[in-house]
């Protein structure tokens, strides 16, 4: 368990069902695609090297407390991956716009 640094918590105040604070990447090949199984892979080697991918927040009790991250027991990969071919722009937006 660790707090919380100032900056996340200003992100997680500002947050809301309208305006959602996330982060996402797409990545464009050229050449045949990778195997969605391969990428998948790739993933799941680097995300042991970065703790933070695999915790959630713990918001905090009482009016001074601050929220701390907490490892995530239920931390699924494939709910952050994935797959489709679409025209680029289509899909960034697509894929953005989910809650």
């Amino acid at each position: 368990m660790e707090r919380m640094s100032s900056l996340d918590a200003v992100f997680l105040a500002v947050e809301d069902p309208i305006d959602p604070m996330n982060m996402g990447s797409v990545a464009i090949f050229e050449g045949p695609a990778p195997l969605f199984e391969d990428v998948r892979a790739f993933a799941a080697a680097k995300i042991p090297l970065v703790p933070r991918c695999r915790q959630r927040v713990r918001e905090a009790s009482g009016l001074f407390g601050r929220s701390v991250w907490i490892d995530d027991v239920n931390f699924d990969l494939d709910d952050h991956l994935r797959r489709a071919s679409l025209p680029v722009g289509a899909l960034v937006s697509r894929s953005s716009s989910r809650r």
